[in-house]
């Protein structure tokens, strides 16, 4: 009976269509080594829209973790679709192993794929990777590209690199940025760092003045050695 639902399921996706899509779904819920097996033959289909599915299936299989060889030579395909369907899954899975693939994504011509690269990035994060965000956040030509790579940053700050973030955040022109500044400060900082938020008492963003007013008056229980 499994193996009949298999073949019928992978006659659906023959061409593409809602039936396609739909059975492409199915795969990666069954989460079956046989289900996996199918949507590896899928990958190399003629037809872009069917790799990029089968992609996007793989990416929600439970065992989608075996695909990394084949994510590594679609991140190379023809299709700038399928490339950010391989990055996407990537991203994912947590493949830390594909990171290097990954971030060379992030000097792609094409701005769609860099943003696509960031965001997996962000996703797989590891230190090693905060250079490369942190360059792409500030010299990007893309808004787009910019702000995920500002998101990738915010999710993955830590000790180490927050002091960093905070003197680009603090005097930003986007108001998101200031307040994010402020967030690291009352995560990571000592009543000395909390001292500099001063600044934006007088902010034009009411937003901002608002979170620095309440951070300003925060228990002075922070440590002294953030």
């Amino acid at each position: 009976m499994k193996n009949q639902l298999l073949e019928d399921l992978k006659k659906k996706t023959e061409q593409p269509g809602p039936q396609a899509w739909e059975a492409f779904k199915q795969f990666s819920t069954l989460g079956t080594e046989e289900s996996l097996s199918m949507l590896f033959e899928k990958v190399s289909n003629h037809d872009w829209t069917i790799r990029q599915a089968a992609l996007n299936a793989i990416a929600e299989h439970k065992l989608g973790y075996k695909a990394e060889p084949i994510l590594r030579k679609l991140m190379k395909d023809g299709s700038e679709y399928v490339v950010r369907a391989a990055l996407a899954a990537a991203g994912k899975l947590r493949l830390t192993s594909l990171n290097e693939d990954v971030a060379a994504h992030l000097k792609d011509r094409n701005c769609s794929n860099r943003e696509a690269a960031v965001r997996a990035i962000g996703q797989m994060w590891t230190s090693v990777n905060f250079d490369l965000v942190y360059a792409l956040f500030l010299k990007d030509g893309d808004e787009a590209v910019q702000k995920e790579a500002a998101w990738s940053l915010y999710l993955n700050v830590d000790k180490d690199n927050w002091r960093t973030l905070y003197k680009s955040w603090i005097s930003a022109v986007m108001p998101r940025y200031r307040l994010w500044a402020i967030e690291l400060v009352l995560r990571f900082g000592n009543e000395s760092d909390m001292s500099t938020l001063s600044s934006l008492t007088s902010d034009p963003n009411g937003h901002v003045r608002k979170a620095v007013e309440n951070a300003l008056v925060f228990p002075k229980n922070k440590t002294k050695d953030g």
